[in-house]
């Protein structure tokens, strides 16, 4: 048509390319406008339905929401902050700034608030995403779009990102605020509020300050602490009792977080926890490990920043301060999944690889497959402590992004070997551990999650309502559902956010035996006696995941009498 200007072809080293035709495809669909509104389109989807996959569960729903909002209404209703509990038992364990900057949601009902969190939920997914594409893996311009949704998409997919629309949590804003003020998003002048903000909400993130101070960054670390401040001053204007009540006694109260030992909480504590270790000597091992995998974590983060690559700096130290807190639960793990993908957009094989690794770790239940395959009880344990483990390598390793650069007048080509000796040295220290960790036996109820009850709590378990044999040691109650040859009868189901089992064995059973999946080691499952004229004995029980879960019945010359967990994997 005359006016129109074709698109030319071009010519290169003598050879005729045909000129790009944006106009290609069905429905012009191909072109950058119709990918962007497919794109548009998917991410809207995957997240609609990755929204509704946590917000259908009935029993824990946005529960931690839910403590924000209440301990905020408490506030006005004259209670103290720190003497709330929500419905579920929930307290509220953020220092009083939290409490100060979520004041507004009180004036709102629940369910506005609900859906006003999920939304801003989503769209600090979305703004994670482009600052990682653009500022972190360096996409090109016309492939950030494409890359920021797919990071997006990766982290809604993930555990963290799943457990932070579960309950409600704030943990991926701050992990927002943190990495936008180390990578130097904002305008000079204000870097560092947001590190000050974050740790004013969680105290974690002070040790980005210490990051700040050892890469030379002075100023933006100056800012960051007096932000910290400023806002702890202003809690202690507003809520000036809460303010010392935190301080002075609440922050030193690690009991109140929940139970440690439980799988979500990731962190070196949990894992010691987890491993059985005395009290005597676990908080000196804690505090050594600890020690050096934050000072690791700090020197690896500054040898990266030195180098221009502050995106792995922030993933470092991220990772430093879920290793350190006391609790590091699903919805704070973050950083091992941003550590994942700058490897999956790193150089190498390898480091692709483990990127991949990683990822999956992060968003897999690993413990699930790991008990299917039925490998025993280390295979287990490293399973349930995979994260953390990762968590910790991570500090100690470091990330290096790049292929190191060949200079044959001063290495002769080691520097391209370098970080091959690093894989192979890790390597092997990582298989004598393992070797050493084989050998050694595990506590026989190294199970965190399995919790026995008392009998009254059995009891009331086992038969809901009100009922005569509520009373423990209540001689003649025979109101008993254990039919006539039935060796065990129990019901199984969710109480709170655990699972678990309570019910009644005959008197021909003198143990009962629970086994995490096939292989691993049983714990006793306590029988308790409440006056029953047939020998009648009551157990309950608490525990985690039971897909593949055990529970066996002996008599008094140790027979099995039968596996009865067939209600626990269903």
């Amino acid at each position: 048509m005359a006016g129109e200007r074709l698109p030319t072809a071009e010519v290169t080293d003598g050879v005729r390319t045909a000129a790009p035709d944006d106009r290609r495809g069905p429905l012009g669909l191909w072109t950058p406008t119709g990918r962007r509104v497919l794109g548009w389109l998917f991410a809207l989807a995957a997240a609609a339905t990755c929204s509704l996959i946590p917000l259908r569960r009935s029993s824990d729903r946005l529960a931690d929401l839910g403590v924000y909002w209440g301990a905020v209404r408490s506030i006005f209703a004259g209670q103290p902050l720190y003497a709330f509990h929500a419905p579920n038992g929930d307290p509220f364990t953020y220092p009083p700034f939290a409490a100060v900057i979520m004041a507004p949601v009180m004036w709102l009902p629940f369910v506005a608030v609900g859906v006003l969190w999920t939304a801003g939920t989503l769209g600090a997914l979305v703004g994670l995403g482009r600052v990682v594409a653009s500022r972190a893996l360096a996409s090109p311009p016309e492939r950030r779009g494409s890359v920021g949704w797919l990071v997006s998409l990766g982290v809604l997919l993930s555990a963290p990102g799943q457990s932070n629309l579960r309950f409600g949590q704030v943990s991926l804003a701050l992990v927002v605020l943190c990495l936008l003020d180390v990578l130097g998003v904002l305008p000079r002048p204000v870097r560092g509020v947001l590190i000050g903000l974050a740790a004013a909400v969680k105290l974690t993130p002070l040790l980005f300050i210490v990051h700040l101070l050892v890469v030379g960054r002075r100023r933006e670390a100056g800012t960051a602490a007096l932000t910290f401040l400023g806002a702890t001053a202003v809690a202690f204007v507003v809520l000036p009792s809460d303010s010392v009540a935190y301080w002075t006694r609440e922050v030193f109260s690690t009991d109140r977080i929940g139970d440690l030992a439980a799988l979500g909480n990731q962190s070196v504590n949990g894992l010691l926890l987890r491993a059985g270790l005395p009290p005597t000597v676990r908080p000196l091992i804690w505090a050594l490990v600890v020690t050096l995998v934050v000072v690791a974590g700090l020197v690896r983060a500054r040898s990266v920043a030195l180098r221009g690559d502050r995106a792995a700096a922030a993933v470092l130290v991220g990772c430093a301060t879920l290793a350190a807190s006391p609790v590091s639960w699903t919805h704070h793990q973050f950083w091992p999944l941003l550590a994942g993908m700058l490897l999956v957009g790193s150089t190498g094989a390898l480091r692709r690889g483990a990127g991949w690794a990683l990822v999956a770790t992060m968003t897999l239940n690993v413990t699930d497959l790991v008990a299917h395959l039925r490998l025993g009880d280390h295979a287990v344990f490293l399973a349930q402590n995979a994260r953390v483990l990762a968590i910790c390598l991570l500090c100690v390793l470091g990330i290096s992004r790049t292929r190191a650069a060949r200079d044959p007048a001063t290495s002769r080509g080691m520097a391209t070997g370098r970080p091959w000796s690093r894989v192979l040295v890790a390597a092997s220290l990582t298989a004598v551990a393992l070797v050493l960790f084989a050998l050694v036996p595990l506590p026989t109820a190294y199970d965190p999650s399995f919790r026995p009850t008392t009998t009254r709590e059995a009891l009331a378990m086992a038969l809901p309502g009100s009922n005569p044999c509520l009373s423990s040691g209540q001689a003649g109650c025979d109101t008993i559902p254990l039919f006539p040859g039935m060796v065990v009868n129990y019901s199984s189901g969710s109480w709170g956010a655990s699972a678990g089992a309570a019910g009644f064995v005959s008197s021909g059973v003198a143990r009962l035996t629970y086994s995490f999946a096939p292989g691993t080691a049983a714990v006793n499952v306590p029988l308790c006696g409440f006056g029953s004229r047939d020998g009648v004995r009551v157990f309950a029980f608490r525990t985690g995941d039971t897909t593949y879960a055990e529970l066996r019945a002996y008599d008094a010359r140790g027979l099995l009498l039968g596996d009865f967990g067939a209600k626990l994997r269903s």
